[in-house]
């Protein structure tokens, strides 16, 4: 199969790497609707102001303090063009150029949400062929099988500690091992201790 065929440590990494991609794009997709939500609330503000002349608001100061004021010249609208550079525009305009923004977004949004979707897709892909590799590597079991030979101890000698006797013969030197405690004795011993042994002389026919 094709779990059998990957390695579980490569897909991991790739789907950690998808991860981080999903989530990257789960906070420009946040960002978007927080610009399209400011730009719909802009527009309806600016189709609103110019029905009175004032209007009483609440002016910050600071993060945390406001005053009380009144807000004048509601059809004179400071536009920001875009670098720290501002137009004056109508009201009526400055909405027109915020629909405008807002349609930008829109497409922006729609454009990353798709983006979002083809992500979280292939993450649960990897994911899914994830678990299918740790589970076929936790299944496959090597089964390591050798002969057993139950082979017998090795007699051990009871009757007494083995002796070496160093014989020369001539040309060269054997080591001969024999139990001084037997009653037999090599014959190769025999003969350079008791000489050349006469063999037994057959009676006559």
């Amino acid at each position: 199969t094709m779990a059998a065929r990957v390695d579980p440590a490569h897909v991991a990494r790739l789907a950690e790497e998808l991860r981080q991609a999903v989530d990257e794009q789960v906070n420009r997709v946040a960002q978007l609707r927080r610009a399209r939500s400011e730009y719909a609330q802009l527009g309806h503000t600016l189709r609103e102001l110019p029905r009175r002349v004032e209007h009483e608001v609440m002016v910050p100061l600071c993060k945390v303090a406001c005053i009380q004021g009144r807000l004048y010249h509601t059809n004179e609208i400071m536009v920001l063009l875009g670098d720290n550079h501002f137009a004056l525009r109508s009201a009526s305009q400055a909405a027109d150029v915020s629909e405008r923004r807002l349609r930008v977004v829109d497409k922006e949004l729609a454009a990353a949400e798709g983006e979002l979707e083809q992500l979280e897709t292939r993450l649960e892909h990897a994911q899914e062929v994830l678990r299918l590799a740790e589970q076929a590597a936790a299944e496959e079991v090597v089964d390591i099988r050798e002969p057993y030979h139950d082979e017998a101890p090795e007699p051990t000698d009871l009757a007494g500690p083995v002796s070496k006797v160093q014989l020369d013969d001539t040309a060269r030197s054997k080591s001969v091992t024999f139990d001084p405690q037997s009653a037999q004795m090599p014959a190769a011993v025999a003969e350079h201790v008791t000489g050349p042994s006469a063999a037994p002389e057959r009676p006559p026919a």
